[in-house]
């Protein structure tokens, strides 16, 4: 994710809230039914759930949900379309899921805040590594943007679902999103804002959304409900939104979500005290960064990256905190894959020291899958810090 300065607005419009139970679902006609989730007795919105899964190419769980969008030819080209995208994820989720499960183990998720600069909407890569965070923070430019309408007509429906396959399809190739193109991408006059992407990913791990709410955080640095502002990256307020939501097949636990708007240069974030005060309030963190720029390698965003040191274990590629501030005193790091120059546009990026501690090989273990820029030469690294003493 590039971290050139675009602004991308976008309004948040609150939609009211049931809570309701799951319906079984059945087949749209021409379609394949998905297995239904089990999300136990704990209430979610339905309507919310169906929204996201629709726009995830996927069925409802009530078949009576949005038959004005499911029936149309619309959606099933959609739904075909997407269904072969993410078939074609397959592969390289499945790897980073085994790789979790053996890399990250000693880590516990357990009452954890996952804590995700530079993230854009990219739900699905921090789920994937950090499925049983409680809580997680995201952070990124892009406006939050609005739930969809669901009564469109045939015509919007086609354009709006051609702009969240353009805007989810860097994902499908690189894994990761650029920001200068999600300023464009995220900002039409159809989709608007990271919203969309994050309900689809969250349909896509097989979630249900309880809630979708307005937030902000307050002269005293404490999240609190209402919007404080359009939630634009450059002011000083800070709103964002708040996803409550379940995961299928668990133990029943609410997670949430938080999305926030918000230009973390240093030069942003000191006109937002109370912003500080809030980072500044997290525990039990882990900081997870990827495909960010090396925005954190400069002394523009020392104030952030201080912020992502206070963690227990940080997950990164090489474009996040420089290799150099995990002082062996203090952390424990495994590097994996391999590392190589950043690609042309970061060639300001390169790290002698981490270079150095590739070719000695000391706790250099294999990737098996593409992370980050190197996504399609193979040369993908991930650098695993875990602080010394704490799990």
């Amino acid at each position: 994710m590039k971290c050139s300065m675009v602004r991308a607005s976008g309004i948040l419009f609150i939609l009211a809230v049931s809570l309701c139970a799951q319906v079984p679902a059945s087949p749209v006609s021409g379609t394949t039914p998905d297995p239904l989730p089990n999300f136990g007795p704990v209430a979610f919105d339905s309507g919310l759930t169906d929204q996201a899964r629709i726009f995830a190419g996927m069925l409802p769980l009530n078949p009576l949900h949005y038959t004005n969008l499911t029936s149309t030819p619309t959606w099933q080209q959609h739904r075909k379309i997407f269904e072969e995208n993410w078939t074609k994820l397959g592969t390289r989720l499945q790897a980073m899921t085994v790789w979790r499960d053996t890399a990250l183990a000693g880590i516990s998720m357990k009452g954890a805040t996952l804590f995700y600069p530079f993230s854009g909407p990219d739900f699905l890569n921090a789920d994937i590594f950090f499925p049983d965070c409680e809580k997680s923070i995201y952070l990124s430019l892009e406006g939050a943007g609005s739930i969809p309408a669901t009564n469109m007509s045939e015509a919007y429906l086609k354009n709006f679902l051609e702009d969240v396959r353009k805007a989810m399809s860097e994902i499908f190739e690189r894994n990761y999103f650029i920001t200068s193109y999600m300023g464009r991408q995220f900002h039409t006059p159809y989709l608007k804002g990271n919203l969309p992407a994050f309900m689809i990913f969250l349909a896509r791990r097989n979630c249900a959304i309880v809630s979708i709410e307005k937030v902000h955080v307050d002269s005293s640095g404490k999240l609190v409900n209402g919007p404080a502002d359009t939630g634009i990256a450059g002011k000083r307020d800070i709103s964002g939104i708040e996803i409550k939501y379940l995961k299928a097949w668990s133990d029943g636990s609410v997670h949430t979500l938080d999305y926030f708007p918000v230009d973390i240069q240093d030069k942003s974030l000191r006109l937002k005290p109370q912003f500080q005060t809030y980072l500044a309030s997290m525990t039990n963190m882990i900081t997870f960064a990827k495909a960010a720029s090396y925005c954190m390698h400069g002394s523009d965003f020392s104030m952030i990256r201080n912020v992502c040191l206070r963690a227990k274990a940080v997950l990164e590629d090489d474009t996040g905190i420089p290799y150099r501030y995990f002082k062996q005193d203090e952390w424990n790091v495994s590097l994996y894959g391999k590392y190589t120059r950043p690609v042309k546009d970061f060639h300001y990026g390169f790290q002698p020291d981490l270079d150095s501690a590739y070719r000695l090989g000391k706790n250099v273990k294999p990737l098996n899958y593409s992370i980050g820029y190197h996504w399609r030469d193979g040369l993908s690294s991930f650098i695993l810090a875990v602080r010394k003493g704490i799990q």
